[in-house]
């Protein structure tokens, strides 16, 4: 197997030994030994990470389920898409959707949002249905304004 040349921006403490054709010397590591070189300097001067104590969302967002009843649902097969309306404090409606799928344990029916590899191109068909009724709604309510 050939090997990859070493780029020169590599130092040579990390560098294997090789010979004069270029292939590692037997009995050679072919990787440094962990820790025994300093981290890059472009770790010095890393940007912190948010404390878990900051908030991730402003104080003004909802919940994406404030509303009692999806403004409209599409079934194929055993799975379905809920799209919910969400007004924020300024009026402003964000939609979201949910997926699920039904199934029979025993004699009774029961939802999950986990799905099977079967399930996947369906779900994906239904984000597809989901996203075009969204945006014909947006295009609506635009139309009717």
């Amino acid at each position: 197997m050939l090997s990859q040349p070493v780029p020169p921006s590599v130092p040579d403490s990390l560098r294997s030994p090789r010979s004069s054709r270029g292939a590692p010397l037997k009995g050679t590591p072919t990787t440094p030994a962990l820790g025994t070189t300093a981290p890059p300097a472009f770790f010095e001067k890393a940007i912190p990470l948010l404390s878990s104590k900051e908030k991730h969302m402003p104080e003004t967002a909802t919940p994406p389920t404030t509303s009692k009843k999806p403004v409209h649902s599409i079934r194929l097969s055993a799975n379905e898409v809920a799209i919910w309306a969400n007004p924020n404090d300024a009026g402003v409606i964000y939609d979201n959707a949910t997926f699920s799928r039904t199934y029979k344990d025993g004699e009774e029916f029961k939802n999950a949002d986990s799905f099977g590899r079967d399930d996947l191109l369906v779900v994906a068909k239904l984000a597809d249905l989901a996203h075009t009724w969204i945006c014909e709604q947006i295009a609506k309510d635009r139309a009717g304004a």
